[in-house]
């Protein structure tokens, strides 16, 4: 009789953790973007759900590879904070705080061990992600949205920029674009499929618009330089379907979000016009006199501090300078006009000059992970095809706008990193069974001797 109703409560004490973990996944989507505070309750509910059965976690983790690199990375970079302060240390907070967002990145497998692949799950939490951050335009702004329309940056506090915003927006609409057929499909009749065009093309609207307000140049490049191709990718490859009359409902569905896209951007003409006539000018000056001879432009503040921090790294090209020794590499330079950066704006060279040749290794197969579990998902039919799409459009935009952009150690940004590689990864666990609720003991069925 113990046994049974031993056995009943563990049961039931799985079911509670289960819900305690997706809990706090929910909660980590939605709160991001928005503040710290609740991004990282959303976490610790993850992590108490996970580490209060420690045999079963150990089982599921123990052969992952993503849980191994993750304490590879924590080793290497412990090991690099140690340089980089012997070398700096009057920045030795900042050495720590980077050390600490560069790890937090490898920390993907997370929230990919309670998405678990399923499908109802992640598209939960893609939808929490946008509700997430539409919720912070509004927290950021204090419900001054006129604010977002203006450009510039809000929320100083939780490092949201205009620049991560940009390409925050640029994967929303893409996920838009991707998978307004399924919008589109969950309604019924004239008045429910109206309402459901009139919201798309309102959300559609004011994205657009807010990415354009960003004025961020690299964000632009980014949306257009990896959701084009994936959009023309996804029509050519069901263009036979789009034939049928189910299919000629998506054609015209694309055709009006595209052209309102179109004439929000062409509302903005003059405004976007004006960025690229000012990042021309800069092209010229440097190509004319070099790129230490950029004159004092967002663009030449990037290709002068690129300049400087690409010699530094060759003193270092193994293992870098330690995390967080880009601010102090660049109050070092003798080009006084660039001291004010807090970083190099480029993803790639930051992590060579902070990392080296061995921390690129390492992320780049933190990222290649994650990408052969979403390739060999949707290769088994686990992951469905626009949502395959839509995670390796947001892996393109995301490393286009790296060239340009770099936030990787800021919360904001590293949260939806998490996210979005927990997502890609999280088909490695797909079909891990669910614990179900004992209703009924072994004992009350008498089959206890």
């Amino acid at each position: 009789m113990i046994q049974a109703t031993r056995s009943t409560v563990i049961s039931k004490r799985d079911v509670f953790f289960d819900r305690l973990g997706h809990s706090g996944l929910y909660l980590f989507a939605f709160f991001a973007l928005i503040g710290p505070t609740g991004a990282a309750l959303g976490k610790l509910l993850m992590l108490t759900a996970l580490v209060a059965r420690p045999t079963r976690a150990w089982r599921r983790l123990r052969r992952d590879p993503a849980v191994g690199m993750w304490v590879l990375a924590g080793a290497f970079l412990v090991a690099g904070a140690v340089l980089a302060h012997r070398r700096f240390p009057g920045f030795g907070d900042v050495t720590v705080d980077a050390a600490l967002g560069w790890w937090h990145l490898f920390a993907f497998w997370l929230p990919a061990v309670w998405i678990r692949g399923d499908h109802r799950r992640v598209m939960h939490v893609l939808g929490t992600m946008l509700a997430g951050l539409l919720a912070s335009f509004v927290y950021h702004t204090g419900g001054d949205l006129t604010r977002i329309v203006a450009g510039g940056r809000w929320g100083a506090d939780v490092e949201l920029s205009h620049i991560g915003v940009g390409l925050y927006v640029g994967v929303a609409l893409l996920g838009l674009l991707l998978l307004a057929p399924r919008w589109l499909t969950r309604f019924r009749g004239p008045w429910g499929r109206g309402f459901a065009a009139t919201a798309l093309i309102v959300l559609l609207a004011a994205l657009v618009q807010i990415l354009i307000a960003t004025e961020s140049r690299g964000a632009w490049i980014a949306f257009v330089g990896g959701a084009v191709p994936v959009l023309l990718w996804s029509g050519l490859r069901h263009a036979d379907e789009l034939l049928t009359p189910a299919g000629r409902t998506v054609v015209i569905a694309w055709a009006a979000l595209i052209l309102v896209a179109v004439g929000v951007a062409a509302v903005n003409t003059e405004r976007v016009a004006s960025r690229f006539d000012d990042a021309e000018r800069t092209l010229e000056s440097a190509l004319r006199d070099g790129l230490s001879g950029a004159p004092d432009t967002a663009l030449g503040y990037r290709l002068r501090v690129w300049s400087t921090v690409a010699e530094r790294w060759t003193e270092h090209p193994i293992l870098g300078w330690g995390p967080g020794t880009a601010r102090p590499l660049i109050l070092e330079s003798p080009d006084t006009g660039i001291h004010h950066l807090e970083h190099i704006h480029n993803g790639y060279l930051q992590v060579l000059v902070e990392l080296g040749l061995a921390g690129a290794v390492l992320l780049g197969a933190m990222l290649w992970l994650s990408l052969r579990v979403l390739w060999s998902a949707a290769r088994r039919g686990d992951c469905p095809y626009d949502i395959w799409l839509l995670l390796g459009g947001a892996y393109l935009i995301t490393a286009i706008w790296s060239v340009t952009g770099f936030q990787a150690v800021h919360v904001p940004w590293r949260n939806f990193w998490l996210l979005l590689a927990g997502l890609a990864y999280s088909y490695r666990y797909a079909g891990a069974k669910q614990p179900a609720p004992a209703t009924e003991s072994r004992a009350s069925r008498g089959e206890c001797r």
